[in-house]
């Protein structure tokens, strides 16, 4: 955890260079966070835009990132011999898969969907997750 405290008392961003800048290191852990693309989406939104509008929204959503990577549900090792539980998930616009051993992650794969496969069924969707 003394790795990830820069991070996760980083302050908000004022510019686009510190958004990406603070967004690639999100990205850097993100397989520990579950729905890490859609609970980033309000980031990723600013960044496509290439305009920094700074808001509520926007500063509700780094704290929840930030608080999340805090938290105890990050990491647990895999271990072989615990019984593994694979769960997908999806939205409009991402999915993940979470690997669970005794209810809290081992690792977590989330996704930005691109345009075509937002068009994909829910179904779909969720089974993209997995590859």
């Amino acid at each position: 955890m003394k790795r990830l405290a820069p991070l996760t008392n980083a302050p908000s961003p004022k510019n686009l260079t510190e958004l990406r800048s603070l967004v690639g290191a999100l990205q850097y852990y993100s397989r520990f966070i579950p729905n890490f693309s859609c609970r980033a989406n309000c980031l990723f939104s600013i960044l496509t835009s290439n305009s920094f509008k700074w808001g509520e929204e926007q500063e509700s959503c780094l704290r929840s990132l930030l608080k999340f990577l805090r938290s105890d549900a990050v990491l647990r090792t895999y271990s072989p011999s615990v019984h593994s539980v694979l769960i997908t998930d999806a939205s409009p616009v991402g999915n993940g898969a979470v690997l669970e051993q005794e209810g809290r992650p081992v690792i977590c794969v989330p996704r930005k969907l691109t345009i075509t496969e937002q068009g994909y069924s829910q179904t779909q969707r969720e089974a993209l997750a997995v590859f």
